[in-house]
């Protein structure tokens, strides 16, 4: 029985050395169109390992296909800026009236422009992190 206990005691003590979880925070935009988005962040011992942001625009159903390839091009170009940026992978995909925007971020990378970001800070903390999401109408979990 000691040696089992003493197994447990091991284990919870190794476990609490790297502290890993994962924030997801969701919010609703509604504009000129309705947007929903996604942030899945990724903590290691309270460091910011990366982050996911999905982003989905529900186009108006009376836009043309030519008028929402345009959106995604303006859209695409406003993003042109982060390919060549490391880390930073970001993709785009139109669906009939829907277009799918997903930026993901390695910030063990030492990306420089992340204090851009207006959902975090370079330095921030888990709590800080959601603390800012929240105030910003986001609901996480």
């Amino acid at each position: 029985m000691k040696k089992i206990l003493v197994f447990v005691s091991f284990f919870f003590l190794l476990s609490g050395c790297t502290s890993e979880k994962t924030l997801v925070c969701t919010t609703t935009v509604q504009e000129d169109q309705k947007i929903d988005i996604k942030v899945v962040a990724n903590w290691k011992n309270d460091n910011l390992e990366n982050f996911q942001l999905e982003t989905v625009y529900y186009l108006e159903n009376n836009l043309t296909s030519k008028q929402q390839e345009t959106f995604k091009s303006y859209i695409d170009e406003s993003m042109s800026s982060w390919k060549n940026e490391s880390g930073v992978k970001y993709r785009s995909s139109l669906e009939k009236n829907r277009l799918n925007l997903t930026l993901e971020v390695n910030t063990s990378n030492g990306m420089k422009a992340l204090e851009t970001f207006s959902i975090t800070e370079k330095n921030s903390t888990y709590e800080g992190f959601k603390k800012s999401l929240e105030e910003q109408n986001y609901v996480c979990k």
